[in-house]
C-alpha cells in the first residue's frame, strides 16, 4: 500500500522559506545547514517545498510573498547596520 503525500499547510509553506532564508544569511556560521540545502537543490528559489508534493496556488503565493517581504526587511535592517 502507498501512502499518499499531503499537501503541505501554509505554515509549513512558510517555515520552509523561513529556513531556506536562514541558511543562505547564516552559511558561514550553520555550514552544515547551508550544504544541505544545496546539495539537496533547495536553495533554488524555484522550489516551492522539501519534497515534491502538489500545492495549492493560493497558499504558495502566500507563501511567496512572506518570503520576499522577510527579505525585504532584512536587508533594509543590515543595510542601517552598516550605515
Amino acid at each position: 500500500k502507498t501512502k499518499e503525500r499531503k499537501s503541505p499547510g501554509l505554515g509549513e509553506l512558510v517555515q520552509f522559506r523561513m529556513m531556506r532564508i536562514h541558511a543562505i544569511d547564516t552559511k558561514e556560521y550553520f555550514t552544515a545547514d547551508y550544504k544541505y540545502y544545496k546539495e539537496k537543490g533547495l536553495l533554488d528559489r524555484s522550489k516551492k517545498y522539501f519534497i515534491d508534493s502538489e500545492i495549492n496556488i493560493f497558499k504558495n503565493m502566500f507563501a511567496g510573498m512572506m518570503e520576499k517581504l522577510i527579505i525585504r526587511a532584512m536587508s533594509k535592517s543590515l543595510s542601517r547596520k552598516n550605515s
